[in-house]
């Protein structure tokens, strides 16, 4: 089986259990599914520059993970270490973060610095006190480069004078693999055919607080432990069974991978373009025929759009 050379990020989950408690981030299925592993909640210092020494220094590092990283005190003393052999990527709420945390990042040469906003339908609990905006206010005049999102219909009203003038990307809810429930149609049907994924090349496996290595940002069940990277070299991970097993999966919808319940992963081939595009599309267009017609552009772009292989 030839795969590519595991290298591009590996993104880092500092603690479990994020009080941030988004109702589209499914940490109650995390919570259930590390107690049964580890009762190490938050990572420390000691752990993660042990780890960190056996990533390669071509490998970038994430701090975002399955959990806000900053409600892990040591976050920041983390990310100083880290930076010295590899290049940073921050996606962050600011929850748990302190000015002075900023002060820091912003002396280093980040390569990208995301900021996740709440909304105003309150499906995250972020708290917009006097900190926050303090924190916001400095970080929009700092010299870090930030990108704005938000997850939802509508950015936090109260928000839009500090972020005036800056561009706030509006992104999508998804079933993060299966493991949230958002719709009768798309969430609970299981793709079939050949599939694909950039993250089934070893792209971005995620480091969690007792040393395991899960095999990305959707594992959210712990279904597939790579290793631990306490015990396990870099290399072993990517030769492991459970990483194996998620690449086969690619070709035999036999196993029942998350994979197939994940949104990332693209189609291959017209047959399960078929099944796992034009068939749920057009069920849910059936509901309103007139929309049917409207729609076609969107479906024929889907179609095209998910047959890009990842090889």
């Amino acid at each position: 089986m030839n795969l590519r050379p595991p290298a591009d990020y590996i993104e880092i989950t500092t603690n479990i259990g994020c009080p941030n408690n988004c109702t589209y981030c499914p940490q109650g299925r995390l919570i259930q599914a590390y107690k049964k592993i580890s009762d190490v909640n938050r990572m420390s210092y000691e752990l993660f520059t042990k780890c960190i020494d056996k990533v390669p220094a071509k490998t970038n590092i994430l701090f975002s993970g399955l959990s806000e990283a900053w409600f892990n005190p040591d976050c920041t003393r983390m990310l100083v270490y880290a930076q010295n052999k590899h290049k940073i990527l921050v996606y962050t709420t600011m929850s748990g973060m302190s000015i002075e945390d900023i002060r820091i990042l912003e002396t280093l040469p980040l390569e990208e610095f995301h900021l996740h906003l709440p909304t105003d339908e309150n499906t995250e609990n972020i708290a917009i006190d006097d900190d926050y905006l303090q924190k916001l206010t400095y970080l929009n005049e700092s010299r870090i480069k930030v990108t704005y999102s938000f997850f939802g219909l509508n950015l936090k009203k109260c928000l839009e004078p500090f972020l005036k003038g800056k561009k706030v990307l509006k992104r999508d809810f998804h079933s993060r693999a299966g493991n949230i429930y958002l719709s009768k149609i798309f969430e609970n049907r299981r793709k079939k055919g050949k599939i694909d994924c950039e993250l089934l090349y070893g792209k971005g496996p995620v480091l969690l607080p007792n040393g395991d290595v899960v095999l990305c940002c959707m594992d959210y069940g712990l279904e597939y432990i790579l290793g631990n990277l306490t015990r396990n070299s870099w290399v072993e991970l990517f030769s492991s069974q459970a990483f194996l097993k998620a690449c086969r999966s690619r070709t035999d919808s036999s196993i029942d991978s998350i994979c197939r319940r994940c949104i990332q992963s693209q189609d291959v081939g017209l047959q399960s373009r078929i099944n796992n595009t034009l068939v749920p599309l057009l069920m849910l267009y059936m509901k309103n025929p007139k929309s049917l017609f409207k729609a076609m552009g969107k479906i024929v772009r889907r179609l095209v759009n998910s047959d890009k292989s990842c090889k």
